[in-house]
């Protein structure tokens, strides 16, 4: 397994996120660069559930690439690589209405474990072991292969051609968190 490489201190500055030592739940990354993309960015969101939402941001993202906003709005990056805790973020979160109907999706299988197409193909969901791999990008089959190239980024993840199927309740939002 190819672990991530630590990110160096700014002078003065806090110790910047390091996967490799992150033990939460299995974390997946594409390296220090993707199809010419440079990794800019790994971040980590661990926030408390908000009044009123059902979903707290709970996740570690790899940001690749730059985006040169052209207003105020500022712009996506090309692409990105969240991993969110299964018991957080599951395909059974997505519901439109009171009445529960689905969040339009494209259902696939890749790398051997389920998975979701949104938003016209530009965001992708891994659905494996105790994690949710989300993968936004510009372009669908740039998604497709950022999903095939996804490694291993800290030791609870799998670098083989196949993912780890969803642990029980992953994929029905039944799965509990904790140890």
């Amino acid at each position: 397994m190819q672990a991530a490489s630590a990110p160096s201190a700014p002078a003065g500055g806090p110790a910047p996120f390091d996967p490799r030592s992150f033990s939460s739940f299995a974390l997946y990354w594409l390296g220090d660069r993707f199809e010419g993309l440079p990794l800019q960015a790994t971040t980590r969101r661990d926030e408390p559930l908000a009044r009123g939402e059902k979903v707290r941001a709970d996740f570690v993202g790899f940001i690749y690439g730059d985006c040169f906003a052209s207003d105020e709005n500022g712009c996506p990056p090309p692409l990105e690589v969240q991993v969110w805790p299964a018991c957080v973020r599951s395909l059974a979160d997505y519901k439109l209405t009171p009445a529960g109907e689905a969040l339009p999706h494209e259902r696939a299988t890749v790398r051997g474990v389920p998975a979701a197409f949104f938003e016209n193909g530009l965001r992708l969901e891994l659905y494996t072991g105790k994690a949710t791999i989300v993968i936004f990008g510009l372009a669908r089959a740039q998604i497709q292969r950022a999903a095939a190239a996804l490694r291993g980024a800290n030791a609870l993840a799998s670098s083989a051609p196949t993912l780890p199927p969803p642990a029980r309740g992953a994929l029905n939002g039944t799965l509990a968190c904790g140890p």
